[in-house]
């Protein structure tokens, strides 16, 4: 029933919607009063509005529509694409619909999908009465759709003269621009619509406003050839020579497409023709371009020069000729065009018209005095370019005219050889009756014969043959005609070449011959042809090679068998050994290999290195070349020069069906090779998993050891296999074994960084702790390696290790040290390696970082806290040792670390680490362990301050400071350079002072100051600590200088750095703080 329901309410609305169409205003009634919505739609989204808006006569079906609204419909319910009711009225010029919807609330602004609004639908139908209607119910009159196109804009494209006149009248915008600023006067004078370019003009309208690209009314309406256009825009003040952005202007495109009466008005009114675009293009140009001859002649009375150039220094003759436009041509002879003059390539109008076949103008140009010989850049005459295109009549035309038929161009190329290339017999044959030399041969060495050759022209090869052509010339390279034949299987033409005497047998400069390119190529049918004609199929060429070793190369089946059966030598070998079977095998071409041993091939027979056809094949894995020679007696265990035999070749590369078909055909498992290395060493150091695997189950031998003692397992390990690893220890290889050098496989693992090989192996046993010659262990060599994981690995299982030393008593940590491997460093700290162990020599890990110049990894030291008081054999401390090696930011590095150390137990002890010496001894006199060099270093800012108060102070006071005791010393102070002499200056000070104030003691003081370097990044600082020593010298005071030496033991301006290695050196290097 509901079913029923449906489909009857269905045939209501479809009832309703056909009455709608006809304005059945009854019939709309009584089924709207049947409960059907008034909003009902039909199929294609389209309301009852829409529909009874849309259809009718002038004023459309209003009653139906009025029934409608009365009913409810709403009058601004769209369709799919945005369309209202008002925009259906509008588009079919219903005015009595469109009063009637907008009475109703109808939306006069609503724009559809693409923007369009009723006023726009309105206006491009031209419906004035709707226009007007709409603009009195306050539609917007420059409301735009999406591509800025207003009511105005598609009227002026409709020519709609009383719906403009109407949009003008509610103040249309007549100069706004759409998107590619087009304004309706632009629309309006492409579409050449005078009355309506006359109506915008009027109501002030830009005649010179431009589009996006330049174009200007007045272009677009000379663009159209709208001559009244034209004419309006010129009256009203339009630039005649205003250009678009390409510098064309309305006359250049006017003359390019040939509107005659439109560049006879521009001129009149001062277009000027000489005007160039921005590629120097005339308006000449484009009209002789496009033929356009009274275009042409109208510019030339005008003044337009006939022989300017573009650009390309191509000039309106050129252009002309370019498309055969002989009446433009003549034209522009008659008016003084140079017929000679070239474009930037050097082509001629002669050129261009033997190129395009133009026979009249090319005849027209030589009767004016064209030059038939001028060459373009490339030497190309124009009988070179004539004879590249094949056409004969223009070529007999410029040789009647003098043409030279022998001229070459710059790569030596006769137009014959330009001719015979392109294969064209008849211009071939008119320069040759000519005098065309037959032979003449460009730069490297070509004639037309051997060009002709190449494309396989026998039409031209042969006529050239009948002119003289010599078959057997050759080129530079030492290629005659019949190499070339040869090589690219022109059958006809070899035997064409053969029949006129072509030496068969002639080499090129490698010693090739004409069959050994037809073997290379694969092409029987030559191979065959020079067969008959005597070619010798044993010839070799420079690196020994005969027709059949090539044949044998590439695979050639067809070749290979007809030379054998012409007597080819199947085991003449080429210069290095090589036999046809030896190459044949190399590329896996089977056939040619069964074929060659069925032929009596040796399949034994090695080249110079002594690889056999069996060792190349098994090197590449062609299984069934292997097994094709070991079935005709290949010696399955010959070994080549280093002793391999094929089955080392196969393991190392891996081809398992190959060691398997040799190892089932008696291949030697166990076989060394000169180093003493077996196949399973070999497959073991490649990686080889299912080889390794192959060999042991055919007895290979997992503990036979190479020249070095290694075993597979070692090779193994040193690479980082560790599938085969495994598989070796589940066949019984010791994991212990040591090779000639006491290496285990754990040590080359871990020495590599094999992590993953190292935790195998110790899982399969291996010794941890195992050193070799030295005292070297497996986490020796990893630390100094800088292989962290492998390091941390070992001590996952042996922390012990930590602890083990060389011989020399260097342990992990040391050796770390020494490559300057920070994560190992780390690692080993964390372990708890003891930092401050010493080697034999009494070196520590922070020593070796020093010396080795890590600064990182002395850092890290430092972190932890190792030990800067501990001596060498030397007595020398770390700092000693890095100050000694000019490593400087290591000695600031454990500087900085003893000062923060001094400050953190000074802190600890209730000390101020601020305090002066002198503060913390409350204005006594400093003692000797206050100024002494290890005694407090303060920081930058204070040795700053302490020498501006140096410079401030008095020096009397310093001088009473002194008294008459036999020493006053100076707190040791960190100062900059500049500081530095300040503190200088003072002590000099004091030194006068004390000998005016002491006259007994005068000529007795000596003032005597150390400085001592330390460096930081950037700056460099010094550690200064000074004293007034009172001294009997016994003679009379010297004043020091700076810069100045003295008689004294130490120059007050001198530093340490510059004190002898036996006097104070080696004490600053004890006492760096």
């Amino acid at each position: 029933m509901a079913q029923g329901i449906k489909s009857h309410k269905e045939s209501t609305a479809q009832a309703l919607i056909s009455a709608c169409k006809r304005g059945d205003k009854k019939t709309v009634w009584t089924l709207l009063d049947h409960e059907t919505s008034p909003d009902t739609r039909d199929g294609d989204g389209k309301t009852l509005l829409m529909i009874a808006s849309s259809h009718g006569s002038q004023n459309g079906h209003v009653g139906v529509v009025e029934l409608l609204v009365q009913h409810g419909a709403d009058v601004n319910k769209a369709n799919i694409n945005g369309a209202t009711p008002l925009h259906k009225g509008s588009q079919n010029g219903h005015v009595g619909v469109v009063q009637l919807l907008v009475q109703h609330g109808a939306d006069v602004n609503k724009a559809e999908k693409k923007g369009w609004t009723p006023l726009y639908l309105g206006s491009r139908k031209g419906h004035a009465n709707v226009v007007e209607l709409l603009l009195q119910h306050k539609a917007d009159v420059d409301k735009a759709e999406k591509k800025d196109w207003t009511p105005l804009h598609i009227g002026s494209e409709k020519g709609h003269v009383g719906v403009i006149e109407l949009l003008i009248q509610h103040r249309a915008d007549v100069n706004k621009a759409e998107k590619k600023g087009w304004t309706p006067l632009h629309i309006g004078s492409e579409k050449g619509h005078v009355d309506v370019v006359k109506l915008l003009i009027q109501h002030g309208a830009d005649v010179n406003k431009a589009n996006r690209n330049g174009a200007t009314p007045l272009y677009v309406g000379s663009q159209n050839g709208h001559v009244g256009v034209v004419h309006l825009l010129v009256q009203h003040g339009a630039d005649v020579n205003k250009a678009n952005k390409n510098g064309a202007t309305p006359l250049y495109i006017g003359s390019y497409n040939g509107h005659v009466a439109v560049v006879e008005l521009l001129i009149q009114h001062g277009a000027d023709v000489t005007k160039a675009g921005k590629k120097c293009w005339t308006p000449l140009h484009i009209g002789s371009k496009n033929g356009h001859i009274c275009v042409v002649e109208l510019l030339i009375k005008h003044g337009a020069d006939v022989n300017k150039a573009n650009i390309n220094g191509a000039t309106p003759l050129l252009m002309g000729s370019l498309n055969g436009h002989i009446d433009v041509v003549k034209l522009l002879i008659q008016h003084g065009a140079d017929v000679n003059k070239d474009e930037e390539g050097g082509w001629t109008p002669l050129h261009i018209g033997s190129q395009n076949r133009h026979v009249d103008v090319v005849e027209l140009l030589m009767q004016h005095k064209a030059d038939v010989n001028q060459v373009e850049k490339k030497g190309w005459t124009p009988l070179h370019i004539g004879s590249e295109n094949g056409h004969v009549d223009v070529v007999n035309l410029l040789i009647q005219h003098g043409a030279d038929v022998n001229k070459a161009n710059e790569n030596g190329a006769t137009p014959l050889y330009i001719g015979s290339q392109n294969g064209h017999v008849g211009v071939v044959e008119l320069l040759v009756q000519h005098g065309a030399d037959v032979n003449k041969a460009e730069e490297h060495g070509a004639t037309p014969i051997h060009i002709a050759s190449q494309n396989g022209h026998i039409g031209v090869i042969e006529l050239l043959i009948q002119n003289g052509a010599d078959v057997n010339k050759s080129q530079e390279d030492g290629w005659t005609a019949l190499h070339i034949g040869s090589q690219n299987g022109h059958v006809g033409l070899v035997e064409l070449l053969v029949q006129h005497g072509a030496d068969v047998n002639k080499a090129e400069k490698k010693g090739w011959t004409p069959l050994h390119i037809g073997s290379q190529n694969g092409h029987v049918g030559v191979v065959e042809l020079l067969d008959q004609h005597g070619a010798d199929v044993n010839k070799a060429n420079r690196n020994g090679a005969t027709p059949l070793f090539i044949g044998s190369q590439n695979g050639h089946f067809g070749v290979v068998e007809l030379l054998v059966q012409h007597g080819a030598d199947v085991n003449k070998a080429n210069k290095h050994g090589a036999t046809p079977l030896y190459v044949g095998s190399q590329n896996e071409h089977v056939g040619v290999v069964e074929l060659l041993v069925q032929h009596g091939a040796d399949v034994n027979k090695a080249e110079k290195k002594c690889w056999t056809p069996l060792h190349i094949g098994s090197e590449n894995g062609h299984v069934g070349v292997v097994e094709l020679l070991i079935e005709h007696g290949a010696d399955i265990n010959k070994a080549q020069e280093n002793g391999s035999t094929a089955l080392h070749i196969g393991s190392q590369n891996g081809h398992v069906c190959v060691v398997e078909l040799l190892v089932e055909h008696g291949a030697d498992v166990n076989k060394a090779n000169k180093n003493g290395a077996t196949p399973i060493h070999i497959g073991s150091e490649n990686g080889h998993v299912a080889v390794v695997e192959l060999l042991v189950q055919h007895g290979a031998d997992v503990n036979k050891a190479n020249e070095n003692g290694a075993i597979p397992l070692h090779v193994g390990s040193q690479n980082g296999h560790v599938g085969v690893v495994e598989l070796l220890v589940q066949h019984g290889a010791d994991v212990n074994k040591a090779n000639k050098n006491g290496a285990t496989p754990l040590h080359e693992g871990s020495q590599n960084g094999h992590v993953a090989v190292v935790e195998a192996l110790i899982q399969l046993g291996a010794r941890i702790c195992a050193t070799f010659p030295g005292g070297l262990t497996a986490l020796m060599l990893a630390c100094h390696n800088g292989h962290v994981c492998v390091a941390k690995a070992l001590l996952k299982h042996d922390e012990t290790i930590i602890s083990y030393a060389t011989t020399t008593g260097h342990t992990a940590l040391m050796l770390a040290c020494v490559t300057g491997q920070l994560g190992v460093v780390e690692t080993l700290t964390n372990y708890g390696a003891d930092l401050d162990r010493l080697s034999r020599d009494n070196q520590t890990a922070l020593m070796i970082a020093s010396i080795k110049g890590h600064l990182h990894i002395v850092n890290a030291l430092l972190d932890h806290n190792a030990n800067t008081s501990l001596t060498d054999k030397e007595g020398r401390t770390a700092l000693a040792i890095a100050e000694r090696g000019n490593q400087f930011r290591i000695v600031q590095a454990i500087a900085d670390h003893l000062v923060k150390s001094r400050c953190a137990d000074e802190a600890t002890n209730g000390i101020d680490p601020e305090e002066s010496p002198k503060t913390r001894q409350s204005g006594d006199k400093p003692t000797a362990a206050s100024s002494s060099p290890q005694g407090e270093t303060d920081s930058d800012h204070q040795g700053k301050n302490r020498a501006q108060d140096a410079r401030k102070g008095d020096p009397r006071d310093a001088a009473e400071d002194a008294g008459g005791n036999a020493n006053s010393l100076l707190p040791q102070q960190s100062v900059g350079f500049a500081e530095m002499l300040a503190l200088l200056d003072r002590m000099k000070e004091m030194q006068e002072v004390t000998q005016a104030n002491q006259p007994e003691h005068r000529g007795q003081i000596h003032l005597h100051i150390n400085f001592t370097p330390h460096f930081e990044v950037e700056n460099a600082k010094y550690v200064a600590s000074g004293n007034i020593n009172i001294t009997n010298r016994g003679d009379k005071p010297e004043v020091d200088q700076p810069g100045h030496d003295t008689d004294s033991d130490q120059s007050v301006y001198e530093s340490a750095s510059d004190q002898s290695d036996d006097d104070t050196a080696s004490n600053t290097d004890e006492t760096l703080p």
